[in-house]
């Protein structure tokens, strides 16, 4: 399983009365749609999330998240 320790990739915390949820920056969950899981579904979430997100997207944080992520398929 991948786990992260480096603080660039702290989540948002949300919280719903007891049940507190973490919430990776989208990039790093589109490209872990994308590399990790890359099912058809997957493939086609994240490619919704580039589109519905696409104003917001940061092309710099998918280019420090890639990385990472494909260092855990190796």
């Amino acid at each position: 399983a991948l786990e992260i320790t480096d603080t660039r990739f702290l989540t948002q915390k949300i919280r719903v009365k007891d049940f507190e949820f973490k919430i990776p920056p989208l990039e790093f969950e589109i490209l872990y749609k994308e590399i990790i899981l890359a099912g058809k579904k997957d493939i086609a979430d994240a490619l919704h999330l580039r589109t519905f997100f696409s104003e917001i997207l940061k092309e710099k944080k998918f280019k420090e998240y890639e990385p990472i992520i494909t260092e855990e398929i190796k």
